[in-house]
């Protein structure tokens, strides 16, 4: 089954936060890119072109949604919300990343 992307997130931005969903909305996985087109980053997980990047579960990714934002600062701090707020299954941690201080005293 094939994944529903959106036609405008092929615009030509630096600094992305993509959400990634099942067939029943249930979130998968979120992440940030910067510096990289939104696209390539994409493919990097759900196809064949780089190995290293690609997941194992991308088969079960239905939906990709994304949020382009200025800077790169800002998209780390909606990764860190996103990734509180949706539970991904796929995220390694299920908490922001190391360094972050978007969520102090947040409890976990």
């Amino acid at each position: 089954m094939p994944v529903y992307i959106p036609v405008d997130f092929a615009l030509v931005r630096s600094n992305w936060v993509y959400r990634m969903f099942d067939a029943h909305g249930e979130a998968l996985y979120v992440g940030k890119t910067c510096g990289t087109q939104l696209m390539q980053r994409l493919s990097q997980h759900l196809t064949d072109i780089n190995p290293t990047h690609r997941k194992p579960w991308r088969d079960e990714v239905r939906r990709v949604d994304a949020t382009a934002f200025d800077t790169a600062d800002e998209a780390k701090a909606e990764e860190d919300l996103q990734i509180k707020r949706l539970s991904p299954k796929y995220n390694k941690s299920g908490k922001p990343a190391p360094g972050s201080s978007t969520l102090a005293g947040l409890e976990w």
